[in-house]
């Protein structure tokens, strides 16, 4: 979806929307060494609600993208907070999965994710084309908080 916000709502060239994606994969490092050297102190299971938070917050503001140097700070932003969550749900993962089940939730956690990589960019693309760019995003960001604070608490709950 962002893809579509940097070459049709921006309209970037193939070699800007490159460098977007660039500084998507720079965020992703500089969170992993972040969150990994820095932020040990945080509990496992604050990390992974903190990051579905902050991640659906800045989401959020896609709405408001009206230019180059603001879309790829957020995309910097974004990056770097999936850091934090994935660093710590896949540790977490490995603390509450039993050994000899473990390689096959990981399968069932790839297999989930790539049977709907065909189907999400189709129906974002069908929402997008109904409500509009701001909207979506907006839409995705306040949903995406909502969700995170239900499944926060079940998180935080658990033993």
């Amino acid at each position: 979806m962002i893809l579509i916000v940097l070459r049709r709502h921006l309209h970037l060239s193939a070699t800007l929307i490159g460098v977007a994606f660039a500084v998507e994969g720079l965020g992703n490092l500089l969170g992993t060494i972040l969150f990994a050297t820095f932020l040990q102190w945080v509990p496992r299971k604050w990390g992974i609600v903190l990051g579905a938070s902050l991640g659906s917050a800045l989401c959020a503001f896609w709405f408001g993208i009206n230019h180059l140097a603001a879309g790829l700070i957020l995309i910097l932003s974004i990056s770097s907070i999936a850091a934090l969550y994935s660093l710590n749900i896949r540790t977490y993962r490995q603390e509450i999965v039993p050994q000899e089940l473990f390689g096959r939730v990981i399968s069932t956690f790839r297999m989930v994710a790539r049977i709907i990589t065909p189907f999400a960019p189709v129906m974002g693309s069908w929402v997008i084309a109904k409500v509009g760019v701001s909207v979506f995003f907006l839409g995705l960001g306040i949903g995406g908080l909502i969700l995170t604070a239900g499944l926060g608490l079940s998180v935080l709950k658990t033993p």
